[in-house]
């Protein structure tokens, strides 16, 4: 169940783009582009976040999305019932998607009610 959270599944991803630079296709370059997917590096993903990150992360949101004091403790309970009543385990590779998605579920609820 943890897994379904798993960071890889959620980030975007990245292209380069080839742009031939000889023959027909320098002229007319949007014909013969190549994309290649950029793979995200396990590593960072398996790396164990330390306290200041996390908070540096959930301040970013706070600040970035200017949300109330309200909202963040919200977005810690709805954490903390997905974690005991979900059996989710807040894993390396999985806290960033679960501090969001409870970020933004708290701040939906927050604007509504």
């Amino acid at each position: 169940m943890s897994l379904l959270f798993k960071e890889k599944h959620f980030g975007a991803e990245k292209w380069t783009v080839d742009v031939p630079v000889t023959g027909f296709a320098s002229l007319m370059p949007f014909f013969s582009f190549q994309r290649h997917a950029i793979e995200a590096e396990e590593q960072l993903l398996a790396k164990i976040p330390r306290v200041a990150e996390i908070q540096d992360f959930i301040r970013g949101m706070m600040v970035g999305l200017r949300l109330s004091n309200e909202v963040c403790l919200l977005s810690l309970i709805f954490i903390e019932r997905l974690l005991k009543k979900g059996g989710v385990q807040l894993l390396t590779i999985n806290w960033r998607p679960i501090v969001y998605t409870g970020v933004l579920v708290a701040a939906k609820y927050w604007e509504e009610y």
